[in-house]
């Protein structure tokens, strides 16, 4: 359905249109509040992560995340509210150049932490940094995917979003379920307790779901993850369906804009939480551990066992 064709300025809009379009840049100005509020929120931390503790490729990566889902975001606010824009196909593929760099960094993060936790086992390398590429690549299709835009007396509008448009959030997506998965799996591996897993299904299920009698710092990772994977698994839907709804143009991509913004921040919350636990580790309670005492190894690693837990993200 395309909004442009026979509608030569915002007066010839019918009412309907018109409280769609608004609709739609309320959702837009709602997400960048949201990120923007995230942010400023989390400046303290921020500031202990980058000048009291060593700069390293993880904090790289969260710094270009944020700063490409901030511009991501207010970028596409100015899209469709600020007046005078003519040129909105340029602006269009400018904004839609982001997205490889803030999945791609966001997708970083995660990668890093995956080959930590595994202690930098070479499958596990290879299978997380081939995601990791696909992620990025998938962004990099979807700049040049033939997304289409037009000024409609000064409006920009969207009047084109191929189906194309849905295989970065498709890529991502498994990404984020084989990370979720692989996470998982390592955590509760680390805290397997004899009893909690040959009782009943259900104080198996209790086991699995809220990460049984993991020590502290494992659990946070754990518990980050599941909020991570739930809430971006939703969006990630939702985004997916509102492209092929019978909705016009200018909807298919609405939920785009906060899904981003919402990944983003979930994403910042799982490394802050890991990084400034990792920067506190000797305040962290390590009687969870079925060891007595657990070392650290030249690579950052808690290897009190054959299974190791990250102390470190880099």
């Amino acid at each position: 359905m395309s909004l442009a064709s026979g509608l030569a300025s915002r007066s010839d809009f019918p009412p309907e249109v018109e409280r769609q379009l608004q609709a739609a840049r309320f959702v837009l100005v709602g997400s960048a509040a949201v990120l923007i509020w995230d942010i400023l929120n989390t400046l303290t931390e921020d500031y202990e992560i980058f000048f009291n503790n060593q700069f390293q490729i993880a904090a790289a990566a969260y710094l270009v995340s944020r700063i490409t889902a901030a511009a991501f975001v207010v970028g596409f606010v100015v899209f469709s509210t600020y007046p005078g824009i003519h040129n909105c196909q340029t602006l269009l593929i400018l904004l839609s150049s982001l997205i490889p760099f803030a999945n791609g960094s966001n997708s970083l993060i995660f990668f890093i932490r995956v080959r930590a936790v595994y202690d930098a086992h070479r499958l596990i390398t290879f299978l997380f940094g081939f995601l990791w590429l696909c992620v990025v690549g998938s962004g990099i299709v979807t700049s040049a995917s033939g997304i289409q835009a037009e000024s409609l007396n000064g409006v920009c509008v969207t009047t084109k979003l191929p189906g194309t448009a849905t295989i970065p959030v498709i890529v991502l997506t498994v990404h984020d379920t084989a990370v979720f998965v692989a996470m998982s799996y390592r955590l509760l591996a680390n805290s397997y307790d004899y009893e909690e897993y040959t009782g009943s299904f259900w104080r198996k299920l209790k086991a699995m779901m809220l990460g049984g009698k993991m020590h502290a710092f494992s659990k946070t990772l754990f518990r980050d993850g599941q909020y991570y994977y739930l809430i971006t698994a939703v969006a990630n839907l939702l985004t997916i369906t509102m492209v092929y709804a019978p909705v016009p143009s200018f909807l298919h991509g609405v939920i785009a804009t906060p899904n981003l913004a919402l990944t983003n921040i979930m994403a910042g919350r799982v490394y802050r939480n890991a990084k400034l636990h990792t920067a506190r580790l000797s305040e962290l309670e390590l009687s969870g551990f079925p060891w007595s005492s657990p070392d650290v190894n030249s690579r950052g690693v808690v290897t009190a066992s054959p299974v190791g837990i990250t102390a470190s993200e880099d």
